[in-house]
């Protein structure tokens, strides 16, 4: 059975209204295989990520503008009273003026973009490389370790873009030379197991 990724791009919908299905969701992930990509949302710096965004084992995505740097409304760290103490977003994609599908003129934004952009590239991979299907812990330490810094970003993880800027080139080019990956649960362990010593820093 193929397991395609989900992307849901409403950080608080009627099947996730509490902090607490955040637990929910990464039993959906435990027990499925199925990689889950949730939008950080559109809060701004001033709020938090909020549920499931949260989720041990989901991918929070964050947004970048078109100059490589984080969007203003981009959601950014944890709820305060979060238990989990993970870092989120774990990391982001495109979402700040996207030009419209429909091509009449004007550009939309938000990360309800940036993650379905995640998600492609996930789904990329996976058609690509069977085994990923099976494995969403791979997936995302594969992503994490593969980001591009965006724009400002000085740290290797930090609380408004998680690992960075998602590269799929980079990814498919780690996967395809078997770089083996270290699989755990915790996005703080997954810092041990970066790729490369030095990030690569966009400007």
């Amino acid at each position: 059975i193929r397991r395609p990724p989900i992307s849901t791009h409403f950080p608080y919908t009627t099947l996730f209204r509490s902090t607490a299905d955040s637990a929910y969701a990464d039993y959906i992930v435990k027990e499925t295989k199925v990689t889950f990509v949730i939008s950080a949302g559109n809060s701004g710096d001033s709020n938090v990520i909020g549920s499931p965004s949260t989720g041990a084992n989901v991918i929070s995505v964050a947004s970048n503008d078109s100059n490589l740097a984080i969007s203003y409304f981009s959601s950014a760290g944890l709820q305060s009273n979060e238990t989990t103490k993970l870092l989120k977003p774990t990391l982001t994609a495109p979402g700040g003026a996207i030009a419209n599908i429909d091509n009449i003129g004007y550009s939309i934004s938000g990360t309800s973009f940036s993650a379905p952009m995640v998600t492609g590239i996930v789904a990329l991979l996976m058609d690509e490389f069977d085994d990923l299907k099976y494995h969403p812990e791979n997936v995302t330490n594969l992503l994490c370790n593969t980001t591009t810094y965006v724009m400002g970003q000085t740290d290797e993880v930090d609380y408004d873009a998680g690992y960075g800027l998602v590269n799929y080139e980079r990814a498919r080019n780690a996967y395809n030379n078997s770089v083996n990956f270290v699989l755990t649960n915790s996005t703080a362990d997954r810092k041990s197991t970066r790729l490369n010593s030095s990030h690569d820093q966009i400007s």
